[in-house]
């Protein structure tokens, strides 16, 4: 049965324009605006709220002259007349070339931030192996869509900000000074309807919050089911699992449906309220207005002015009910974004992922120690390990032995740093190349040959020919020959053998040279002969090595064995002396 993360995810701080909302949206925001160069882009937004101060000016100016041209209509004089509406409409021209440089100004700042905070929040999600965490504790779905799709929009969002509230404050300004010249009746009545329409706005636009947030992660729900077909395509073809991950998307598909439709039907129910509020408004201005004229007290021109002096009036006023809407949206794509950066900042601040969690302390030296390390899994479901003290000298060649699920992986995990829940203190090298660890499965990744070999290291100069060397070395002399040259470009998790894999991953032992290398079953799918060429190897190099396994031969190659018993035992005994049970071996 699939799980569907919208339905598991609850949390109704989730749902809220509250303190902790703007507070997650400012932390965001913060950064970009507080960079080194950050003035350029404050000297932008100047520029921009300068338009507007022209833009509020001039709408007056214009208000008075549409007033004008009717009057010149209504009193029949036409050289007025038409000098007027020509120059109305050079008005217009030019506002209209005014607008399209405040737009591309604007769409130009919204890109170079969505830019910016979305290298930020990827050097965030790199930055102390956020992106590891993030993987244990399982509370943030899908990092990668969060920072792909979500950056963007809330850049818009922010942005509009400061215009709005400025243009509000300006407009208001001016068309409250031109309304209450000729009505302060009309003016008070504008203002009543502007709070009553936006004390509605924010009552029927509250729930579209979660309809939103939900619609959000239904929808990388359903991406992670495709991406999980793709990224496990071999397995579900060998067992033809068609069927069953047909289901699931379809489950998925159906879930995203579901929320969206919701949305829908409920948008239908908000413009109803939005229509009845216009009709309101479509009348108003005749109840006040019209009464004036037949008084004698304005003029027929004055009518459209002041029409068209409370629609921006009430068009200011209404701020806040405009902006409730995407407000609405952006609450989700904050959070998600949030969620990243408040991690990141937590291991910055070398934070536990729980309240009252201990974790195992990491300290620079010049060899690798355990000094009374208890480690547990992640979730602290399971003791993996009880006080164990292991101090690993240069020359050191140590197997770490026992049954399949006891935690041997845990333990090498632990002294990469990557779990930490547990008490004790690891003392590792701190040099950035000083430790080395390969897992049973490579990385590899779509690129040129080269570049697998010279990972993570992808700027070392080495030569064609030494790199050619480095393959006979590791019994891949007929690679090149199968693929072509070092600049072959393919997807080699794909094309090359687990085995073939797993050389790579030692030829990258003698490029990088690491003072200690930690193997999990690195040499797994290799047969006896290739895996005996390259131990020795590591040896001829005098490379110090802890290696994980369950071939009785890796014994001859070490020269202490860790055996991990069950509730967290241990026993350290020369290699020598060891001999595998069934449960420790494979034969």
């Amino acid at each position: 049965m699939a799980i569907l993360l919208s339905e598991l995810q609850n949390d109704p701080r989730k749902y809220r324009i509250d303190g902790l909302f703007f507070r997650r949206v400012y932390q965001l925001c913060l950064p970009y605006w507080t960079r080194a160069d950050a003035w350029k882009s404050w000297l932008t937004v100047a520029g921009m709220l300068a338009m507007m101060s022209a833009f509020s000016v001039s709408g007056a100016y214009i208000s008075q002259v549409g007033a004008d041209v009717t009057n010149a209509l209504v009193d029949k004089k036409p050289e007025l007349y038409w000098g007027l509406i020509i120059w109305l409409t050079l008005l217009g021209l030019m506002r209209f070339a005014a607008g399209l440089l405040q737009q591309f100004v604007g769409a130009y700042l919204d890109q170079h931030w969505w830019k910016w905070l979305t290298g930020y929040l990827m050097d965030n999600y790199l930055g102390k192996r956020t992106y590891y965490e993030i993987t244990l504790d399982e509370k943030i779905d899908n990092p990668d869509q969060r920072i792909q799709e979500e950056v963007g929009p809330l850049c818009s969002t922010a942005a509009m900000v400061p215009y709005q509230f400025f243009g509000s404050i300006l407009d208001m300004s001016v068309q409250g000074f031109i309304l209450m010249s000729i009505s302060p009746v009309m003016f008070i009545s504008v203002l009543i309807f502007a709070v009553f329409q936006t004390v509605v706005t924010l009552y029927i636009y509250k729930p579209t919050i979660k309809q939103n947030f939900d619609i959000t992660v239904a929808e990388a729900d359903l991406r992670y089911g495709l991406t999980h077909v793709r990224d496990n395509a071999e397995n579900i073809a060998f067992y033809q699992g068609e069927a069953v991950e047909r289901q699931h998307l379809l489950l998925r598909l159906r879930n995203a449906i579901t929320k969206q439709m919701r949305l829908a039907i409920y948008s239908l129910y908000m413009g109803m309220i939005g229509e009845g509020t216009s009709l309101i408004w479509t009348a108003l201005p005749l109840v006040i207005l019209v009464p004036l004229y037949f008084a004698g007290d304005i003029d027929y021109g004055t009518i459209g002015q002041a029409t068209l002096s409370a629609g921006m009036l009430l068009s200011s006023l209404s701020l806040l009910m405009n902006f409730i809407p995407l407000l609405s949206q952006a609450v989700p794509r904050a959070i998600r974004l949030a969620e990243i950066h408040e991690k990141f900042i937590a291991l910055q601040h070398n934070s536990p992922s729980g309240e009252g969690e201990k974790r195992i302390d990491l300290q620079a030296g010049d060899t690798i120690r355990l000094e009374h390390v208890s480690l547990q899994t992640p979730g602290g479901e399971q003791a993996l390990v009880r006080d164990l003290n292991l101090d690993l000298k240069i020359d050191a060649r140590l197997v770490i032995i026992g049954r399949t699920g006891i935690g041997k992986s845990s333990l090498l995990r632990a002294m990469a740093g990557l779990w930490r829940r547990g008490e004790g203190r690891i003392v590792l090298p701190d040099g950035e190349r000083d430790c080395l660890f390969l897992p049973q499965r490579p990385y590899t990744f779509k690129s040129d040959l080269r570049s697998q070999l010279l990972y993570p290291n992808l700027d070392a100069q080495v030569s064609d020919q030494e790199l050619q060397a480095l393959l006979n070395k590791v019994a891949l002399d007929s690679l090149l020959e199968k693929h072509g040259s070092l600049d072959t470009v393919k997807d080699w998790a794909r094309v090359l053998s687990l085995g073939e894999q797993q050389r790579i991953a030692f030829a990258r032992i003698l490029l990088l040279r690491p003072r200690y290398v930690f193997l999990d079953e690195a040499s797994s799918a290799l047969d006896p002969s290739t895996e005996a060429k390259l131990y020795q190897m590591l040896e001829d190099e005098g490379f110090s090595y802890i290696s994980i396994g369950h071939r009785p031969s890796l014994l001859r190659y070490h020269t202490e064995a860790l055996r991990l018993l069950d509730e967290g035992k241990w026993q350290l005994l020369p290699a020598t002396s060891v001999q595998l049970t069934a449960n420790e071996a494979q034969l």
